[in-house]
């Protein structure tokens, strides 16, 4: 503003996704240009000045001049084309601009500029070619991405990048209705991603409800200039990365391209060029083959806000969808998972084809699954046997408690080595737990039936050698007919 005071204009652009603060910047950096003796003309970019000819530059002029010249422009074009880009009107325009000049310096400042015609946008081009000769300053805030924008000229662009840590901190604490706890600090930090406008809806939003109101409108118009593909693309981002959003912590969300082809049916070819505006608008960001969303809070906007009966379908075709092509089964439990999708006889068949490999590769993931398919009533019987007894050794591997579950599999399998089996589990688990008499009292019942395999009798018998010290009083062993004894005589069942 200074140099502009002085005739040496220039021409500057402010860029930044919606909600980055790009006209709260403007606002605050103009705040004192009246006292500088400038005129200063302002307008916003929008859907309905975009469709009239030099309908944005005409609403800047109007609110710096003091005559109807800008206006007079607009209804008597001197050139011939509808649109008013003609290179008579854009003359006229440069020319009206550069007498109003002589009369002091002038400020003219357009916001969402990727919104203005096309004949404001060659004004403003050709302005910013004359301006370092003119006591004139353009000051322009455009979305980041605007391809029509980014081609315009200008001496100077201000990108607004995400907050730090501490400038995040500082915003949430200072519109926070009452300092937020430090895991609620942590949780907003990591869901906003430095972005201003996300962290004030979350910093003021009501506890356990992230996406109401104020929040999905922003997230809307963040996503709003995108196509309709492009945005059921991000969906179907968000969804697959909807368990991971469950967890607290800084891991971004999002999924390979290769997930995303096999759950929207579309080629790798079209996927990039579905989500190129979004990749253009740093909406969305990558890390090799990996689409993720650069602010975790987008993503869970866009899953929440989906009607819940909508969301379960969509989980439980995602999940199918990844199944069919072989993705790896922890993909697909995840989509299970983070729709709360009920589990039937054909998504019981194809878990329990697949949980030893969910057990190896993603035990956590699978301990949820299973939990889920044990209190499923309506899975075949033997499934919901198989993946028990799963669970069971998932329990224990995982160093939790397993007698409920190993038990209650004990208690309906006829199979002889399984029934062995979830003895022993439950037995060793009291063991662990320092319950030397209830592990004692599960070996010495299994060891009185005549229905387990050997090689869990003998495991059962040297679990209670190794509590024997234990117990209280002086326990010995049961009696054990030398009639059912192996290995050595050695004593296996009553």
């Amino acid at each position: 503003v200074a140099e502009a005071v002085h005739g040496r204009g220039r021409s500057i652009r402010v860029d930044g996704a919606p909600g980055m603060g790009r006209s709260a910047l403007l606002a605050a950096a103009l705040s004192g240009v009246a006292p500088a003796g400038c005129r200063v003309g302002w307008a916003v970019g929008d859907e309905v000045t975009r469709h009239l000819p030099l309908g944005t530059l005409v609403d800047c002029l109007d609110s710096a001049l003091a005559d109807d010249a800008a206006r007079h422009l607009v209804d008597h074009p001197p050139g011939d084309a509808d649109d008013g880009t003609s290179a008579e009107t854009v003359a006229a325009a440069v020319a009206l601009v550069r007498r109003a000049t002589e009369a002091g310096p002038l400020v003219l400042v357009v916001d969402d500029l990727q919104w203005a015609d096309p004949a404001t946008l060659r004004v403003w081009a050709a302005l910013g070619a004359h301006a370092a000769e003119l006591p004139l300053l353009l000051v322009a805030a455009a979305r980041s991405g605007a391809s029509d924008v980014r081609r315009l000229p200008a001496d100077e662009v201000v990108e607004l990048t995400p907050l730090d840590t501490a400038a995040a901190t500082a915003l949430v604490r200072a519109v926070a209705p009452e300092p937020p706890e430090p895991e609620a600090l942590a949780r907003i930090l990591d869901d906003a991603g430095g972005h201003p406008g996300y962290l004030r809806h979350l910093a003021v939003g009501e506890p356990g409800a992230p996406t109401a109101g104020a929040l999905v409108a922003t997230v809307e118009a963040h996503l709003a200039p995108f196509t309709g593909e492009t945005r059921q693309a991000l969906r179907a981002l968000a969804f697959l990365s909807a368990y991971e959003l469950r967890a607290p912590g800084t891991q971004p969300a999002g999924a390979t391209s290769a997930e995303l082809a096999a759950v929207t049916d579309r080629t790798p070819e079209e996927l990039a060029r579905v989500l190129a505006p979004a990749l253009a608008d740093e909406v969305l960001t990558t890390d090799g083959d990996r689409l993720l969303f650069r602010h975790r809070i987008v993503a869970r906007t866009l899953h929440e806000s989906t009607p819940a009966a909508l969301r379960i379908t969509l989980h439980r075709s995602f999940a199918e969808r990844l199944a069919a092509a072989d993705a790896p089964a922890e993909q697909v439990v995840a989509q299970l998972l983070a729709g709360e999708v009920p589990l039937d006889g054909r998504l019981g068949g194809w878990l329990a084809e697949h949980v030893e490999e969910l057990a190896e590769r993603a035990p956590r993931t699978a301990l949820a699954v299973l939990r889920q398919a044990h209190v499923r009533y309506a899975l075949d019987p033997d499934q919901r046997l198989l993946l028990t007894a799963w669970l069971a050794r998932l329990l224990l591997r995982q160093q939790q408690v397993a007698t409920a579950e190993a038990g209650w599999v004990a208690a309906r399998t006829t199979d002889p080595d399984l029934r062995g089996e979830m003895r022993w589990v439950a037995a060793h688990t009291h063991e662990r737990r320092g319950e030397f008499e209830a592990a004692a009292e599960i070996a010495h019942a299994a060891l009185r039936e005549r229905r387990i395999t050997p090689q869990w009798l003998h495991r059962l018998r040297t679990l209670l050698a190794r509590v024997r010290p234990h117990l209280p009083g002086q326990p010995t062993m049961p009696h054990i007919p030398r009639s059912t004894t192996i290995g050595g005589g050695d004593p296996t069942g009553p």
